[in-house]
């Protein structure tokens, strides 16, 4: 997993990474999900390099089948990624 690929999986799931900027060249990054769990919305996110938009759509799509609300009452969401490959 990509650094860039925690961005719209911490914004999802409303939680926070460390360090809390993310730099090009990074060799790490912790991710603590908030404690709502996910949630549904319109996302974006912009790995900044030639960061894969594939990666970060792996990492997004699990925490968006869970986000949405009760069966019943889903919420649609939107994400829009930025990238190289």
């Amino acid at each position: 997993l990509s650094c860039c690929s925690t961005l719209p999986v911490r914004d999802i799931c409303g939680g926070r990474t460390e360090p809390g900027e993310l730099a090009v060249g990074q060799q790490s990054v912790a991710l603590h999900p908030g404690a709502g769990g996910c949630r549904a919305g319109d996302f974006h996110a912009a790995a900044g390099t030639a960061g894969s938009c594939t990666l970060m759509a792996q990492a997004a799509l699990p925490c968006l089948l869970f986000a949405g609300g009760a069966p019943g009452r889903e919420e649609a969401s939107t994400l829009v990624l930025e990238g190289g490959t």
